[in-house]
């Protein structure tokens, strides 16, 4: 299960940081129109903050928890 949760966190991470990207690129893209590019910019933006946040708030929390998981097992040897 967490070899899934971390695949998930990756993947993520993966699609929003390319969203992100091509939403950096849109405005410079001038085979479009500026109306298309400032769309186009807004729709990537729109879809990739929240996927690149998700996949790092996944990340942090799958952190946090082999974190404790540690802690827990250390403690309980001692």
């Amino acid at each position: 299960m967490k070899l899934i949760k971390k695949l998930s966190a990756g993947f993520l991470l993966t699609l929003g940081s390319m969203c992100l990207i091509a939403a950096a690129y849109a405005p410079f893209n001038h085979e479009i129109s500026p109306e298309e590019q400032r769309s186009d910019a807004i729709a990537c933006l729109l879809l990739g903050l929240p996927v690149t946040s998700a996949g790092g708030w996944m990340a942090w929390w799958l952190h946090q928890q082999g974190k404790k998981e540690k802690r827990d097992r250390l403690q309980s040897i001692f």
